[in-house]
Order: structure tokens, then C-alpha cells, then sequence
């Protein structure tokens, strides 16, 4: 059953993600508006404008409802761009990611695994969301190239692309059997 609905000015919305209280947010993949947080009650607040909004390649959302958004490089801004923003639309974040970045996920800390580098080997670089360093990083032992990743619970990534398909690879970046 639909509880309620609500009308976004996305144009071309590319990903929906929600935290666990209810609350979602949406981006925007082609125009300024950027994103949009529709809280538990179907309220919607924004568009909130990403800066550099082309190159949008991820996004996930945190325990704390903060969404985080990774931008691609491109030739008038080489270095890709992991944001965070909070649930007023605020920029709280900006990390410089020295790659280029296809895809990342947030594990259960709450940490941004982002894997680096359409060229092989393929790296994942664990970032602390709280300096923006880098924590680790992990090569991938593998002659494919994957544009998505999640991780599970037990820290095995999972990644997948065209046409590939999808593998799985332990902490170590060795592929699981």
C-alpha cells in the first residue's frame, strides 16, 4: 500500500537510497537540482545542488542519514570528489580522491570503500570519514574491470559490471572460491 507520494524535481534520477529510520534521499544524475530528502513522513526538502554535478557515479546513505556522493573526474577536474552532506543539504565533506573513482560503498562503521581505477589492477582504498586519509588499500587480484561495489557484513566485496558480470573478492583482494 502507498502511504503517501511526492513529486521531485529530479530530472533524470539516477539512485535512491534510505537509512534506517525511514528517510530517503534521491539524486539527480543530469540536472543542477542535484538532491533531494524526502524524510519518513513524506516530506521533501531541497534540491540541494552537488557541486561539479557531472561525472555522478554513486551514492550511498549513512547511519546518520548523511548522504555521500562521488563524482568522477573529468578533463576540467581531474580528481574525482567523495561528498558528504547532511539532511539540511549542507556540504559537510569534500575529500579529493587522487584516481579516478568508479564506484564506492559505506561499510557498517560507516567507513567509504572506493574503488579506484578503470585501468588494472583495480585498488579499493577504505577512507576514515572523519579525516578523509586513507586507511588502506586493497589490489584486486583479477584481469577484469568492475564499475560497482558493496560490501557484506563479513567484509567480502562484491562487484560487478558489463559484461563481466559479477565476483567476489575477501579483504585481501583475493577472489573468493
Amino acid at each position: 500500500n502507498v502511504v503517501w507520494s511526492v513529486t521531485l524535481n529530479a530530472l533524470w534520477p539516477i539512485g535512491i537510497r534510505s537509512d534506517g529510520a525511514g528517510n530517503s534521499w534521491v539524486i539527480d544524475g543530469i540536472s543542477s537540482s542535484g538532491l533531494e530528502y524526502v524524510n519518513a513522513n513524506g516530506t521533501r526538502f531541497g534540491p540541494f545542488p552537488i557541486p561539479g554535478l557531472s561525472g555522478i557515479s554513486d551514492f550511498d546513505v549513512d547511519g546518520r542519514g548523511d548522504a555521500w556522493v562521488l563524482r568522477q573526474g573529468t578533463t576540467a577536474m581531474p580528481n574525482g570528489t567523495l561528498m558528504r552532506f547532511d539532511t539540511t543539504g549542507a556540504l559537510t565533506q569534500s575529500i579529493t580522491i587522487g584516481s579516478i573513482p568508479m564506484a564506492f560503498t559505506l561499510d557498517a562503521c560507516g567507513r567509504p570503500h572506493v574503488l579506484l581505477d578503470a585501468a588494472l589492477p583495480q585498488t579499493i582504498a577504505v577512507i576514515d570519514p572523519v579525516t578523509g586519509g586513507t586507511l588502506a588499500t586493497t589490489t584486486l587480484s583479477t584481469t577484469s574491470r568492475y564499475e560497482s561495489i558493496t560490501i557484506d557484513p563479513t567484509r567480502n566485496y562484491w562487484l560487478s559490471s558489463t559484461p563481466a558480470g559479477f565476483a567476489a573478492f575477501d579483504a585481501t583482494g583475493a577472489p573468493l572460491a
